[in-house]
């Protein structure tokens, strides 16, 4: 351990590293977009590489422009059109030099965007990648009736750190590994097999650029001994629910960590408006390795988790967006935070207060009536984690 760590009375590792005192003179904000490299297509992969030193990186934001669609006939108005531009890819790594640093997911990264923005920021977000509301299908048929552009915000740790980009070994690389058009394109009653180019990804961001000597104090501080930044590294975890099911107890034997929060969602499919449409629950509670409920000693109802719980732990009205409005848009998200303060450790990565998982935890949901068919369980636990970064190497370990 460095010395810019120690051990509290707790014996949690605590940061004692903080950033040189950097004036306004010595950085300069800017936004960059940096292109693919090589070539992109739908159900691949390609990669974007972030090669500037001496910046701190921040928000970032991938453009993709797509072509419209194609090879379908005998549509209504308003179709096809594209799924919300989360769900042309499936995944995300993130690399620091040869480092996979976090993985992170489109579900999960849709829920991200919905949960943790003001209705206002989700408004704009939402439609520059294709507004997933049931109200908008006019506005994503308009989009995909040409070639556009589509937005998608990423939630990544550099948001909640300010991580200095120093060496050739902390050059960033994303690994997007797209979907196949059929997946993430609706066509309602319409014929054929659709069709879509893409026909490049551009990765947008802002970065602070560290100017006059602070480059060269961040580079032999960081010689001379290791620096250690906090986030919330992401553990994933799918499961079936048969049909006919009324309960079930999930084991989730991966997320032994410090678990800020945990959440899940429920879809009969991962296609089409299947893939974020989300199904209500009963009620649902946490169980740790003794069976002792520690989600406040109680199951949890649906009304209360999505009404109540939810609107404490986020920052937008996104949960009640389900059957008991005027629209349902099926934003049925369940969610429990171990966080005594669950929006400033999304913000910063700080450690508010944690449950430690060590695999034997199970997760138990109760439907109100059987299942009519095959569910897909998708579970998402944020976990606090150290990115340590040296003169030489990268690595990344539990908190």
């Amino acid at each position: 351990m460095s010395s810019h760590h120690s051990i509290d009375k707790k014996g949690r590792l605590v940061s004692n590293y903080q950033m040189p005192v950097i004036h306004h003179e010595h950085m300069k904000h800017e936004t960059v977009i940096v292109p693919n490299d090589g070539q992109t297509s739908f159900g691949s992969y390609f990669t974007i590489t972030f090669r500037d030193h001496a910046v701190i990186l921040k928000n970032m934001q991938l453009q993709f422009n797509v072509s419209a669609i194609t090879g379908i006939t005998s549509a209504p108005t308003n179709y096809p059109n594209f799924n919300p531009a989360y769900f042309f890819y499936t995944r995300i790594e993130l690399l620091l030099g040869t480092v996979v640093i976090d993985t992170i997911y489109n579900n999960q990264q849709f829920l991200m965007n919905q949960l943790f923005k003001t209705d206002e920021q989700r408004a704009l977000a939402n439609y520059a990648c294709g507004n997933y509301s049931t109200s908008a299908v006019a506005s994503r048929g308009t989009l995909a009736s040409s070639t556009s552009n589509y937005f998608v915000d990423l939630f990544t740790l550099f948001d909640q750190n300010d991580i200095p980009l120093l060496f050739n070994h902390t050059e960033v690389q994303l690994r997007v590994y797209t979907d196949y058009v059929v997946n993430f394109a609706q066509q309602s009653t319409g014929t054929g097999t659709p069709v879509a180019t893409l026909n490049y990804c551009n990765l947008l961001a802002k970065v602070i650029r560290l100017k006059g000597d602070v480059p060269h104090k961040l580079i032999a501080q960081h010689q001379a001994k290791p620096h250690h930044y906090k986030f919330t590294d992401l553990r994933y975890q799918t499961n079936t629910i048969a049909s006919g099911t009324t309960s079930t107890s999930i084991l989730l034997s991966g997320f032994n960590a410090q678990i800020a929060v945990l959440f899940f969602t429920i879809r009969s499919a991962i296609t089409g408006a299947n893939a974020y449409e989300y199904q209500p629950i009963s009620y649902f509670s946490i169980l740790d390795s003794t069976s002792t409920n520690i989600s406040g000693g109680q199951n949890v109802l649906s009304a209360y988790s999505l009404l109540v719980l939810d609107k404490a732990w986020t920052l937008s009205s996104y949960t009640t967006e389900n059957s008991l409005g005027t629209t349902n848009n099926y934003a049925n998200v369940y969610m429990y935070s171990f966080s005594n303060d669950l929006l400033d450790t999304i913000e910063t990565g700080k450690n508010n207060g944690h449950f430690n998982f060590v695999g034997n935890e199970q997760l138990q949901i109760n439907f109100s009536s059987a299942t009519s068919s095959a569910y897909q369980l998708d579970i998402y636990a944020l976990t606090h984690s150290v990115l340590k970064i040296t003169g030489g190497s990268v690595s990344k370990m539990d908190e």
